[in-house]
């Protein structure tokens, strides 16, 4: 088997980018790169897959469990088998390099009903109110992905046996597993923290598929273009801030790279910019490859993809190919066709994975005003609706946040990965000519919500020590924000 290369973080891959360059995005303007503005989080070094760690990866242990609805088996993965990754974006959303692995592995999707729980919770028994509701709704919904999964192939499997093509969880598509799983934990009224990781799993899930492999008719002559010269500009294992850097380098090139090529650059170039969370930049990119495909232009002379284009029949079905000439013009239609495709299946995934942030900053803030998280990871919750919101654009918010769970890192001994977040989003807003101080809908609820956890670090430590210091609590507090007193303690 042949060996895979991973990229292995030593520690939290919180990496600091800086912007060098224009946030602003049209036809005509370079791809912004990035440079590393301080080294407090990650430490990279490429090592070698074994080819026993490649397979359990891809092929991974499971045992059987009776599924809670219909009763049919489900391969469950054995939790020793999780696949972990340490090539990590800024909350903490792995990628896998080296193989097929992009799933959830935690959550375990029953490919007979569409109903998902988490490993422990799967065993459970459902009262018959669960399972009308999952028939109801999960299960038309899972038949319907799968059918588009097999794709023109549907009239070579029954309807009733499509699952038996999916019975293993790496075959199952990973945003329908998080989806299901949130949908169910919605229905029984799940508490605020279950339901926030599995709203920020959903998203990862939309994240990972933007960022996955440029697919298509035509295109794999491309592609196979790009990544080797990518896997000769860049070392193997290499950051994201090296891979940015060197795919905008290559767009650059229009003498080395087609049009189309480039075109390539600008969807692969998309994921990459959604990982280090400047969702703009990625929308950008997919809008003008979208644009572009679309554009009708007067004459053959005047069209950038017919440049370079020979009659190329991969990607034309048997029948096509025996009832027409494939043309130069053909190729370049359907190389249209496919980017354009790709182009828009990012964005409504790109959509989908704001929408879920947004939820789960919400059901985080719900958690931590019900006490849910423990006094230790409270600083990390904070940092993460920071980082959500971020990510949604909502600076001001972010800001609110990421300060103040740098305050507390900073305060309680911690590594203050908070505050290297704060800086990259500063200096992007700068570039962009946002206010990252801007006013928005419900900022003195979070600023009561964080002088309230706030207070709960320090009664903590107030416990554990027997020390008081007043001082120490107000200076975790949000800027401009008044510590309540301690109970029995004079204002």
């Amino acid at each position: 088997m042949k060996r895979r290369m991973m990229s292995v973080v030593c520690v939290s891959a919180l990496a600091v980018l800086s912007v060098v360059q224009s946030a602003e995005l049209t036809e005509n303007t370079p791809l912004p790169r990035v440079r590393l503005r301080e080294k407090t989080g990650p430490l990279e070094v490429s090592r070698q897959l074994s080819d026993e760690e490649y397979a359990r990866l891809v092929n991974p242990r499971t045992y059987p469990v009776p599924s809670p609805i219909g009763g049919q088996v489900v391969h469950v993965i054995d939790k020793r088998e999780d696949p972990k990754s340490n090539d990590r974006d800024a909350d903490l959303c792995s990628h896998f390099s080296g193989g097929k692995v992009k799933i959830t592995s935690e959550i375990v999707l029953d490919p007979w009903s569409g109903f998902a729980a988490y490993r422990d919770d799967f065993r459970k028994p459902q009262t018959a109110e669960v399972k009308a509701w999952v028939k109801r709704t999960l299960t038309p919904n899972l038949a319907k992905v799968l059918r588009q999964m097999v794709g023109n192939r549907q009239h070579l499997i029954p309807k009733s046996q499509i699952q038996k093509f999916f019975n293993r969880q790496e075959n199952l598509p990973d945003m329908v597993r998080c989806e299901h799983a949130l949908a169910y934990y919605n229905h029984i009224g799940g508490k605020p923290a279950k339901r926030a990781r599995l709203a920020w799993l959903c998203a990862w899930s939309y994240r990972r598929a933007i960022s996955d492999t440029v697919e298509g008719p035509c295109l794999m002559g491309g592609i196979r273009k790009v990544v080797k010269a990518v896997s000769s500009d860049c070392i193997t294992g290499a950051d994201l801030q090296k891979r940015i850097n060197t795919l905008a380098g290559l767009y650059e090139d229009a003498e080395r790279f087609t049009h189309y090529e480039r075109q390539i650059i600008r969807v692969m170039l998309a994921g990459y910019y959604d990982r280090i969370g400047v969702t703009g930049w990625a929308k950008s990119c997919l809008e003008l490859v979208r644009r572009s495909a679309r554009k009708n232009y007067s004459s053959k002379e005047g069209n950038p993809w017919m440049a370079g284009v020979k009659a190329n029949a991969e990607g034309f079905s048997a029948k096509e190919k025996r009832f027409k000439t494939v043309s130069p013009a053909d190729t370049a239609a359907k190389r249209r066709m496919a980017l354009d495709a790709a182009a828009t299946s990012r964005l409504l995934q790109l959509e989908r994975e704001v929408k879920y942030m947004k939820l789960a900053s919400s059901l985080i803030r719900q958690a931590l005003a019900s006490g849910e998280y423990p006094e230790d990871k409270v600083p990390f919750f904070i940092y993460m609706v920071g980082e959500f919101e971020r990510r949604c654009e909502n600076y001001g918010a972010a800001r609110l946040y990421l300060k103040t769970a740098s305050q507390m890192l900073v305060k309680t001994g911690e590594p203050d990965y908070a505050g290297g977040q704060l800086a990259f989003m500063e200096e992007i807003c700068g570039q962009m000519g946002a206010d990252v101080v801007a006013a928005y809908d419900g900022r003195r609820k979070d600023e009561n919500l964080l002088a309230m956890q706030a207070r709960r670090i320090f009664s903590a430590e107030h416990r554990r020590t027997g020390q008081s210091n007043e001082e120490e609590i107000r200076a975790l507090a949000p800027e401009g924000v008044t510590i309540p007193p301690r109970p029995g303690q004079t204002p």
